[in-house]
């Protein structure tokens, strides 16, 4: 006897609910793909490199490169997931930052190789605010210097004051940071640094490209935006004040 339209319509809804089922008893795959015994990210390229001591796509680098990376490697040790993640070489001959993640974690740390060798990172410090630290007795916002608050962070040993600046307007804060207070307005949609001259007498003028004037507003904003900038850059030798260009910058 022929199934009727009842019992095939049963049918497909029995397999259609069996499917889910199934589906839903399948283990879901790590997010980021699967690792191979040494942690690397195969689906994304990645395989282990004996000589480097860590996961590369060596598709990507040149003899030197891969050399880079193998200081680079020997200057931290090795480890579980230990990948190149990115470089950048320079004319200097040997010359090179390595960009490292280590572990499933995905922890970045960034290497510099400079004549050949490993080198310490530059400390320099980001001058944040913290409101909190910036009231008076009433409890009001002062929007002064006093709310200004150093945060450390290791950059190239050869950044200069340009770099650290443009460093600052892009407003990176940790989670750890942002929970004690640490705050930023940067970074501003549409604002550049253009260059940094120094003249005499320690006179440091910074140009900046604000085209969407992102840092005109009220007098506590656009003072607290200055004191950030002009803290930052104050901390280089040589620097005894800072100027903005143009004159119209950070203008309530």
């Amino acid at each position: 006897m022929k199934p009727n339209k009842i019992q095939l319509v049963f049918v497909v809804l029995l397999a259609l609910a069996l499917g889910v089922y199934l589906l839903l008893q399948t283990p879901a795959k790590p997010i980021g793909g699967e690792r191979d015994a040494h942690g690397c990210l195969t689906p994304a390229g990645y395989s282990f490199n004996e000589d480097v001591g860590a996961c590369l796509r060596v598709f990507e680098m040149t003899p030197d490169i891969l050399q880079a990376a193998k200081i680079a490697v020997e200057s931290v040790g090795q480890g579980y997931a230990l990948t190149v993640v990115s470089f950048n070489s320079f004319e200097e001959p040997g010359a090179y930052d390595i960009v490292l993640e280590r572990g499933e974690e995905r922890t970045k740390e960034t290497v510099y190789i400079r004549q050949g060798e490993a080198v310490a990172p530059k400390n320099v410090q980001l001058f944040y605010y913290d409101p909190a630290k910036d009231r008076d007795a009433s409890g009001n916002v002062l929007c002064s210097r006093q709310g200004l608050v150093a945060i450390e962070r290791a950059v190239s040993p050869d950044s200069i004051v340009e770099d650290v600046v443009r460093l600052l307007l892009k407003g990176e804060i940790t989670e750890g940071e942002a929970a004690q207070g640490v705050s930023s307005e940067y970074p501003l949609e549409g604002l550049s640094l253009v260059s940094a001259e120094l003249a005499a007498k320690g006179v440091l003028t910074l140009t900046f490209d604000d085209a969407q004037n992102k840092t005109v507003g009220g007098a506590c904003r656009v003072g607290v935006l200055w004191f950030q900038i002009e803290a930052t850059a104050l901390q280089f030798p040589g620097v005894a004040s800072v100027t903005f260009m143009p004159e119209e910058l950070f203008q309530p």
